[in-house]
């Protein structure tokens, strides 16, 4: 599995921007999540979702992250809840929609920000290309 996570880091170094990879990176969750039409989908899908979050975290906690101090506490909480929502979610069977749609604004701002300024840097950089 290192192999394919490296392997994508690599190729999406190679053809998208970090801001693009960003996007993808919560595309590819969400679509996780909706698509989950089995157990083992859906338990496939949280621990993804959780492993996104996880590792945006620990990116948000980088000096080397740039972002403003109150949107790094906005989004670390925000994370932390996702989270703890998807550990529930696969113990407790409980929807997984506010789940979608966190991660659907969070890729929406990440795409309005493209949009204003397409030369942006990533938000979590560091990180997101290895989910």
């Amino acid at each position: 599995m290192r192999s394919g996570a490296a392997h994508y880091k690599k190729a999406s170094q190679q053809t998208l921007s970090a801001r693009e990879t960003e996007l993808a990176a919560f595309g590819n969750v969400t679509r996780c999540l909706e698509e989950a039409d089995s157990t083992e989908k859906r338990i496939r899908a949280l621990g993804r979702n959780h492993d996104l979050w996880s590792t945006l975290l620990k990116d948000l906690a980088l000096e080397e992250n740039r972002l403003p101090r109150e949107l790094k506490t906005q989004l670390i909480g925000l994370g932390a809840w996702s989270m703890r929502y998807s550990t529930c979610a696969i113990l407790q069977n409980i929807p997984i929609k506010p789940l979608i749609e966190v991660n659907r604004n969070i890729a929406e701002g990440l795409s309005m920000q493209r949009s204003a300024d397409p030369q942006v840097a990533g938000v979590f950089t560091s990180a997101i290309a290895a989910v």
